[in-house]
């Protein structure tokens, strides 16, 4: 299942305490994804279709966005030491940045972009609450 793949790669959120590794081993799998597999995201494509889909689909989707957000929430209250609602929204914060990504990057073709992105969305973590 594709969900499983995906968080099984991503490996114990606790594994590390550093921040910067936790967040770059998150967005490695997205880098990979465009620069490597030539592909997007396929819950961030089934997401923008979801209106149109099966029930079944769209829970499934569904799922998938809530273990990335499970996983960076752990990782975030692990390295940052933060209350589990701010790590939360730095969570999301991060998944929509990078769903929004490979967006740009997949029609910008700008396989070079994820460095930038990473670090942008450190900067950007750091200062949200």
């Amino acid at each position: 299942m594709y969900r499983k793949r995906f968080v099984d790669a991503l490996g114990d959120p606790k594994g590390s305490s550093d921040f910067a590794t936790l967040l770059h081993r998150f967005t490695a799998l997205f880098a990979r994804a465009l620069t490597e597999d030539q592909k997007m995201c396929l819950c961030g494509i089934l997401a923008a279709e979801a209106e149109g889909l099966p029930d079944v689909v769209v829970v499934e989707t569904r799922k998938f966005f809530q273990a990335n957000i499970e996983w960076l929430t752990m990782a975030f209250q692990h390295s940052l030491k933060v209350e589990e609602a701010s790590a939360r929204e730095k969570a999301v914060f991060t998944l929509a940045q990078l769903e929004g990504a490979l967006l740009v990057g997949r029609i910008m073709d700008e396989e070079v972009a994820f460095p930038r992105i990473e670090n942008t969305l450190e900067k950007a973590l750091s200062s949200i609450g």
